[in-house]
């Protein structure tokens, strides 16, 4: 489904994107099979499993940036694997934002996520 996100930054500007949310209860996701035609992802786990693998095998260029469950900016992670190789992430984030790389903004003055 469709929708609007928006990141706040510290300085309080917004950006805005559309992204495609998914829900999933797995704890092995090959997030190759869930992406759409290069748009932006929110993913959303609901398994109740601490660490969640994240296989992103041809994944490439994207930025992870990872939520808590009050959508405050927790981390980020890098998916440049250019080549193809094998390539995952285990994370304990539940509210997980892939857009492509690069961004337009730092990572560091990321505040929060609203998903409209």
């Amino acid at each position: 489904m469709k929708k609007l996100a928006k990141i706040t930054l510290k300085d309080t500007t917004q950006v805005r994107l559309d992204v495609v949310v998914k829900k999933t209860s797995n704890a092995l996701i090959n997030v190759h099979e869930v992406l759409n035609n290069n748009e932006a992802l929110f993913l959303e786990i609901e398994h109740q499993q601490i660490n969640t693998h994240l296989e992103l095998s041809n994944v490439s260029p994207y930025v992870l940036l990872y939520f808590n469950d009050e959508f405050s900016f927790v981390g980020a992670a890098y998916s440049l694997n250019e080549h193809g190789n094998s390539f995952g992430i285990i994370t304990q984030a539940k509210k997980i934002l892939f857009i492509k790389y690069p961004i337009e903004y730092q990572l560091n003055t990321i505040v929060n996520l609203s998903i409209l």
